[in-house]
């Protein structure tokens, strides 16, 4: 009896969404890394699973409406992640759990520390914390000995985020896809992750 094996694609999108506040003016920008394609097209590649370090660059930037005022803003930011489907989707009608996809980040600002990373999440489909900013901290950073007023900017926050699927349960991952071969076929599955900034 032969057994068959998946080889397809699976197409990651990453959504963009954010809010607008009276007090400051958010949001963020997907710098690079907006579709994260894992093609798994080997033996090798099914058994061990794929990670891409560092895919998707992103770039927070929160500012005070009034530039020449004390800085007002206390309450932090939190930049949260979810799938918009129940499944990731194939084509032709198969499917491969979420969990099978993990999401972490990293504080690539320039004046790092700041934001807090998480460390590698299984997807869901409820909204988890991708990064947070302390309160009391603007977006953009603060200037090394740069005081308020007058409020002068650096660069964004800047985070990095790492993607991982079909890790093997042995390797610290959530399970590969030879597991799930019994059910798949060669196809391009997909899912959309949305991205969602917000002040408490």
């Amino acid at each position: 009896m032969r057994k068959k094996v998946f080889a397809g694609c699976l197409l990651v999108a990453v959504l963009a969404a954010g809010n607008c506040f009276a007090q400051a003016s958010a949001g963020f920008f997907i710098e690079q890394g907006g579709n994260v394609p894992f093609v798994f097209n080997s033996i090798s590649k099914l058994e061990s699973g794929i990670t891409y370090t560092d895919w998707t660059r992103i770039r927070i930037k929160m500012q005070e409406l009034n530039v020449d005022a004390v800085d007002t803003f206390t309450s932090g930011w939190t930049l949260t992640f979810r799938a918009m489907a129940a499944t990731i989707a194939g084509d032709q009608g198969g499917s491969i759990p979420l969990s099978r996809v993990r999401l972490s980040s990293t504080d690539a600002s320039p004046f790092p520390p700041e934001l807090t990373p998480i460390a590698l999440t299984a997807l869901t489909g409820a909204a988890q914390t991708l990064a947070s900013g302390a309160a009391s901290s603007h977006v953009p950073n603060h200037i090394p000995g740069q005081t308020n007023p007058p409020f002068v900017a650096a660069e964004e926050t800047v985070l990095d985020v790492t993607y991982d699927c079909g890790i093997a349960v042995g390797a610290g991952g959530n399970g590969n896809l030879l597991e799930e071969s019994g059910n798949l076929a060669g196809d391009l599955y997909t899912v959309d992750i949305e991205l969602l900034l917000s002040v408490p």
